[in-house]
């Protein structure tokens, strides 16, 4: 320090131009140059006070920052254990795809166990996970192409395609085991907003989807044993046997045609599904109704011209999925009503037992044989055959549930079975054709309760069915009070499907023959119950494949547009019962 302050002063006398080697120096001179080395020195020390504080100060920071570094390590070989050890223990598949596809060495260990591959690190995604997937080799092909674009490439390319890739796959492993996992994909980026890497976490939900399904099966055994409470299961296996039937027929069609199938072949399998489904609704069997619904959407477009969708393969498909839920609906009814066959062995039981009393009467000689013989054919020919109100109950019973779907009341239903019954040949098809009929009555023919009130007509619409002998055939009519036919949307939509040429004008009684074609409805709409034309051409088949035939007569009496509807049918298959057996025609009822 003394050294430094000497040389300071010798600095300053020079600046002062002072001889240091002359005798003689001013007082004044001097003074001043001691004032200057005096302000010098006080500079100098202020400096160097300055200077140690800001070394003091620089030395805290230093040490306060070298504190922050020694922390923030501590903190960073910290965070490094907690994830090493999350990913030791968490119960969840995590790991990285880098470049190429390739996992990245550090992953979760269950990972390992999820995958059921020991040693992950570098292995292609596409090996270890995505092959094992059930999917379809397009769906696959598209997952790959993402993520070997998404690496490097801005985060807007990734969210772009990031719906590609799948937020659930089933796996399969050895011994035909499946699992079911959700999947999270998370992009890394870099400071430049590029994909780095891409984060996946697997989750197996394969319990808990069990569960779901568990939980969603007895849902649907509860609504189904619901619907089958309201039908008995003599008519509950009729409409098994028909609507498998049916089906069976369908598959033979597809089956012997193949790809180049008809026309003619594919109205007759429209038909039959719309029966099935107007069945299947009328019963109030939801489950079947809808399933067959989407099943018809493949023949709607096609019941005209054969179009390019059209696949024999998927529509075989459509039938067993229907043949199925049918099977199901039949399992339920076994175990849990028993209906499996036991309404004919009952029958056959009360028959066999008729059959004896008669016999032993005759044994103790209180008939003749003559009367025993005829008992005995009276009571066959009763157990073969049922009167029109017996064979049509499920179907009148239906017609409530459907009526209120339509937002009007239960109509008011009569059926005149005038002593004739029909032989159980004819069941399944008189239920197909009149659940056909009182559905185009509900849903085109009766109005709504405020509708039916503003033309002066009772709130509850009304549906009247009579049997009449004529000669060799025996007519079945039906007429309902609703608002009739309308003619006029009849003949457009009957000009759009070619059905009439030219300009030619049909009188009404034979432009309303023309509802019995296919393809042809007048309602604007289409639903579950009407709209694509199918019902009425399916009623005209069941008929004629009992040897008969249907046609409209207009009734104008009673509305301008009214008409009723008359089936004739061979008496072949139709019988008058004795007086003492038969019920009685039914009274007029409101349907419930």
């Amino acid at each position: 320090m003394e050294k430094e302050l000497s040389s300071t002063l010798l600095r300053q006398l020079k600046r002062s131009k002072i001889d240091l080697e002359s005798p003689t120096i001013a007082i004044e001179v001097f003074r001043e140059f001691l004032a200057r080395v005096d302000s010098t020195y006080e500079e100098f020390k202020e400096r160097e006070s300055r200077y140690e504080q800001i070394v003091r100060q620089s030395s805290e920071e230093i040490a306060n920052y070298i504190g922050k570094l020694k922390h923030a390590e501590a903190v960073n070989r910290q965070q490094q254990l907690d994830i090493l050890n999350m990913l030791r223990h968490i119960r969840q598949g995590i790991f990285t795809i880098t470049e190429g596809r390739r996992i990245h060495p550090e992953y979760s260990v269950y990972t390992t166990e999820l995958l059921e591959k020991a040693d992950l690190a570098g292995c292609d995604v596409k090996e270890v996970l995505l092959q094992r997937a059930v999917m379809d080799r397009d769906s696959l092909a598209q997952i790959l192409s993402v993520l070997d674009l998404a690496i490097g490439t801005d985060g807007v390319g990734f969210c772009a395609n990031s719906h590609i890739l799948p937020r659930q796959l089933i796996l399969n492993f050895p011994d035909s085991r499946e699992k079911t996992v959700e999947l999270d994909w998370t992009p890394i980026f870099n400071d430049g907003y590029e994909v780095e890497k891409i984060l996946v976490s697997l989750r197996d939900v394969s319990e808990i989807r069990a569960l779901e399904q568990a939980n969603l099966t007895q849902q649907k055994e509860l609504e189904i044993l619901g619907q089958l409470m309201s039908t008995s299961s003599a008519r509950f296996q009729q409409f098994h046997t028909a609507s498998i039937a049916a089906v069976e027929h369908c598959q033979a069609i597809l089956n012997r045609e193949g790809h180049l199938i008809s026309i003619g072949s594919l109205q007759e399998l429209y038909r039959d599904l719309h029966t099935i489904k107007g069945n299947a609704r009328m019963f109030g069997f939801r489950g079947i109704t809808n399933l067959v619904h989407e099943a018809e959407d493949h023949y709607k477009i096609s019941v005209h011209v054969i179009h390019d969708s059209w696949n024999t393969a998927e529509r075989l498909s459509d039938l067993e999925l229907i043949r199925k839920e049918l099977d199901f609906y039949a399992s339920m009814a076994d175990r849990a009503f028993g209906y499996s066959d036991k309404p004919e062995q009952l029958q056959r039981y009360q028959f066999i037992e008729h059959t004896m009393d008669v016999l032993r009467t005759f044994h103790n000689r209180e008939c003749t044989a003559e009367s025993a013989l005829h008992e005995i054919a009276e009571r066959t020919r009763i157990f073969e055959y049922s009167t029109l109100d017996t064979v049509l109950e499920s179907v009148v019973n239906g017609a409530g549930h459907l009526a209120q779907e339509l937002g009007k009341l239960p109509p008011q239903v009569t059926i005149d079975s005038s002593g004739r019954a029909f032989h159980k040949s004819t069941h399944n098809a008189l239920e197909s054709i009149f659940n056909h009929l009182i559905r185009n009555s509900l849903d085109h023919g009766l109005e709504t309760e405020g509708e039916r009130l503003q033309k002066g007509k009772a709130a509850r619409g009304r549906i009247d069915i009579s049997v009449v002998g004529q000669g060799s055939m025996v007519n079945i009519s039906l007429q309902d009070d609703g608002r009739g036919l309308h003619f006029k949307l009849l003949r457009e939509k009957a000009a759009a499907l070619g059905l009439i040429h030219g300009l030619r004008e049909l009188p009404p009684d034979h432009l309303a023959q023309l509802i019995f074609e296919p393809g042809l409805s007048t309602r604007q709409e289409e639903s579950q119950v009407s709209g694509r034309g199918m019902g009425m051409y399916a009623v005209r088949c069941l008929v004629q494949g009992l040897g008969g035939d249907i046609r409209v007569e207009l009734t104008p009496g009673n509305h301008p547009n009214a008409l009723r509807f008359i089936i004739e049918l061979p008496t072949d298959r139709v019988t008058e019962l004795p007086t003492s057996t038969i019920s009685g025609s039914r009274a007029p009822q409101i349907v419930a």
